[in-house]
């Protein structure tokens, strides 16, 4: 909560959210822990715009394995979702750059519980399967900066 742009008084994750988020938001972010996942030419994706273009027969990437369209058609990019954030600049530092560096944690952070939610949802609905995840704060093509992806691990 160190990293947190608004300060609170009490190192505790229920009080802040009590005191900052709504049961809405909450919600919103719950059905992005427990996504909805597809499953198409081998292919296991998240639900998804682009995912479901591949669905409905828009592919792109035609010649490429499973993996590379695993790979492009799970990718989130955790940099361009958080339009309304919280501006660096409200960061108690002494530096621009220790700012940012404090929010790219944060979206780090994000990640990894996105990681951590979806490879449980991944299990359930796919048992006996295994899967890779990537993260990255340099971005994964054709995103650039905080990004998530994954792919099934063919043994």
């Amino acid at each position: 909560m160190e990293l947190f742009a608004t300060p609170f008084p009490f190192d505790d994750f229920f009080l802040y959210v009590s005191n900052h988020v709504s049961v809405d938001k909450t919600l919103g972010v719950m059905g992005i822990l427990s996504p909805k996942f597809l499953e198409v030419d081998g292919c296991i994706m998240w639900e998804n715009v682009e995912s479901t273009d591949y669905s409905e027969g828009r592919q792109k990437f035609t010649d490429a394995t499973v993996k590379e369209r695993e790979r492009y058609y799970n990718l989130f990019c955790i940099e361009d979702f958080f339009l309304v954030g919280e501006e660096v600049s409200d960061c108690i530092t002494e530096t621009a750059e220790e700012g940012w560096r404090k929010y790219m944690d944060l979206k780090l952070a994000f990640a990894r519980q996105i990681e951590r939610y979806w490879r449980f949802a991944l299990s359930e609905c796919y048992p006996g399967r295994r899967f890779e995840f990537e993260i990255s704060e340099k971005g994964i093509w054709p995103e650039d900066g905080a990004c998530l992806t994954f792919w099934q691990v063919n043994e």
